[in-house]
């Protein structure tokens, strides 16, 4: 059985990666838009 903890912890390890990867994302595309005018 997988320790609830490390399960959790992978979890919550997964939902920062998408959060800073959609931060990531929404800045790149702020600079473009930026950049075009």
């Amino acid at each position: 059985m997988l320790n609830q903890d490390l399960f959790d912890s992978l979890e919550a390890q997964k939902i920062v990666d998408t959060l800073m990867k959609g931060q990531k994302d929404y800045v790149d595309e702020r600079l473009e838009k930026r950049l075009c005018r």
